[in-house]
């Protein structure tokens, strides 16, 4: 099954060009080839999108008009070696100021820019296509790193000085947690402490204290199918299954407050302000109202885009293709 999702993820014939605010993003300005975005996200303090297209980051800033659809390019963020086959699967901004964007992605590689001069800080090559990457709190040192290929978490000191080996030149080494029976597809940081948490195949939810140990800190049970992606705020995270549930853990003890239904495959989720908004695999787009200072039982279904009448054709005339949306970002 990895390996359909995979070639799906490969064939440019299943995915559109994304429209972001009314501008067209469907060729890479470095190359001019074509390309669907595999990755989004918006910078928590300031007007920018990151999109990632291929091992590329195209970055835009929206105008200062401030007009929905006055976006305006900045700059590509460029790898030091190009996989032509291969993309970004996740991308994270550090905690406070989000000075520094993270990647990972199919061709094996964590990869660090400055987000203000595009500089690449930081490039390692692993084992396994990277399906997510999640900044450690307290501070710009700390990148963790799941993989499809592997049941552990990766976590990296990007500070850390290279190591020479006998046959990779200079490396740097990640430390490694161990606890999951499948592959781990997902992972999201405590945006105050040391905690994170990790989704894996089957179901699996693992809670991880990365300043005092190596292995699960909490098991939360509870998805019946593979959890492909999560976001978290202070009190809660939230992930979301091929069950076609997102459930909300609470981080202090596991447990489940809330379940929500989707009615199919979550894709993504993204988390903004007081929206949770989700990409399920049925052609929807559907947003709740979540204000993270609340409990979770107060939460409500906002709206929803892709269900069959107006909605859908509202969505298809802003040029949105819902049935091949995989990425969302909210800004």
């Amino acid at each position: 099954l990895r390996d359909v999702y995979k070639r799906q993820l490969h064939d440019p014939s299943l995915m559109a060009g994304a429209r972001v605010a009314g501008a067209e993003i469907a060729r890479d300005r470095s190359s001019g080839d074509p390309e669907w975005v595999s990755a989004m996200l918006a910078h928590p303090t300031r007007s920018l999108l990151f999109l990632a297209t291929g091992l590329r980051v195209q970055v835009w800033a929206r105008a200062a008009s401030g007009l929905p659809d006055d976006w305006r390019w900045l700059r590509t963020l460029l790898p030091s070696r190009r996989n032509v086959v291969s993309s970004i699967n996740s991308l994270a901004l550090s905690p406070g100021a989000g000075r520094r964007l993270a990647a990972g992605g199919d061709d094996s590689t964590v990869r660090i820019w400055d987000v203000e001069s595009g500089a690449l800080e930081f490039e390692e090559h692993t084992q396994g296509g990277i399906s997510a990457v999640a900044w450690c709190a307290g501070g710009e040192d700390r990148l963790a790193s799941s993989s499809y290929s592997h049941r552990w978490v990766s976590v990296w000191n990007t500070r850390a000085a290279p190591v020479a080996t006998e046959y990779s030149g200079l490396r740097r080494f990640p430390e490694v947690l161990t606890g999951h029976g499948f592959s781990v597809y997902t992972i999201v940081a405590h945006p105050r402490s040391g905690r994170l948490a990790s989704g894996a195949a089957f179901g699996g939810v693992l809670v991880w204290d990365v300043d005092g140990r190596s292995t699960p800190l909490l098991r939360c049970a509870g998805h019946k199918d593979h959890v492909n992606t999560m976001v978290a705020s202070d009190r809660v995270f939230v992930s979301g299954a091929c069950d076609g549930s997102l459930r909300v853990w609470s981080w202090e003890d596991g447990a489940c407050l809330r379940e929500l239904r989707a009615g199919a495959s979550i894709r993504r989720l993204a988390w903004g302000g007081r929206s949770l908004v989700a990409v399920s695999a049925a052609d929807r787009v559907l947003a709740w109202t979540a204000d993270p200072a609340a409990p979770p039982a107060t939460w409500a279904r906002a709206w929803s885009a892709g269900d069959p009448g107006p909605g859908r054709d509202r969505a298809r005339d802003l040029g949105h293709d819902l049935e091949c949306a995989h990425a969302v970002a909210v800004a």
